[in-house]
C-alpha cells in the first residue's frame, strides 16, 4: 500500500468513474468527470460520491467514458452497431452465432454488451438483452439467466431483475470476433433493433 494513494468511486445517473492514485491525480479525474456529467445533465442533485479509501497500487486507471461524437465517427463494426444519441441499433437480420436459442441469446448479450461498452458504459441492463433476444425470436426464458451466468464470458452485478451484465476479458475478445466475422459479411437491408441509449 502507497502513502497517499485513494480510491474514489463517483456515480452520476447512469455513468460512473472509478478511479485510484494519488490524491491530485484522483481530484483531477474526479473534477474532469464532474464537468464532463455535468454537461450531460443540467442537475448534480444524483452526484454520489464514495469516501475516499486507501488502496494497494492497481497497475491500471479507469478510461473516461467516450464522447458519443468519438462513437459515431469511430464504430469499428459499421455493418452491425449503429450508434445514436437515442440508442444502440444492432444490424443483423436475425439472431446470429447458430441455430439453438442457447448460442442465439448468447451471441446477442455478447454484441449488445460490446456495443454498451463502445458506447462507455462497461455493462448493460439484464432486461434489455431479454427483450432483444425476445425481439429476436431467440428467447428461452427458462435458461436465458443460465446463458448469462457463464463467468468465462458474463459478469453479472445486482439482484433480480436490476441486474446488469458486463464481459469478462475472454467475453469481450469472443464478442469482437462475432461483430467482426459479421461486419465483414455485413447486411444487404438490415433490421435496425433499437435499445434506449440510457438504462432505468
Amino acid at each position: 500500500m502507497t502513502e497517499g494513494e485513494v480510491r474514489m468511486s463517483v456515480v452520476l445517473g447512469n455513468c460512473s468513474l472509478e478511479v485510484s492514485g494519488s490524491e491530485d491525480f484522483v481530484r483531477e479525474q474526479v473534477q474532469w468527470f464532474g464537468a464532463i456529467a455535468s454537461s450531460r445533465t443540467n442537475s448534480q442533485s444524483d452526484l454520489a460520491v464514495t469516501a475516499h479509501q486507501p488502496v494497494e497500487q492497481t497497475p491500471g486507471i479507469a478510461s473516461p467514458p467516450t464522447p458519443m461524437s468519438t462513437i459515431l465517427e469511430n464504430n469499428p463494426f459499421p455493418r452491425v452497431f449503429r450508434f445514436d444519441p437515442e440508442g444502440i441499433q444492432l444490424l443483423p437480420k436475425k439472431a446470429p452465432g447458430g441455430k439453438t436459442k442457447q448460442i442465439q441469446m448468447r451471441s446477442i448479450a455478447m454484441l449488445y454488451v460490446l456495443a454498451k461498452d463502445i458506447q462507455g458504459t462497461a455493462h448493460a441492463d439484464w432486461l434489455q438483452i431479454r427483450s432483444l433476444c425476445e425481439t429476436y425470436g431467440c428467447l428461452d426464458a427458462s435458461n436465458f439467466g443460465h446463458m448469462l451466468a457463464d463467468p468465462s464470458t458474463f459478469v453479472l452485478s445486482g439482484k433480480g431483475n436490476a441486474r446488469v451484465v458486463s464481459l469478462t476479458h475472454p467475453g469481450r475478445e469472443e464478442a469482437e470476433r462475432l461483430a467482426a466475422e459479421l461486419n465483414s459479411v455485413g447486411q444487404d437491408t438490415p433490421q435496425a433493433i433499437t435499445t434506449p441509449s440510457s438504462e432505468k
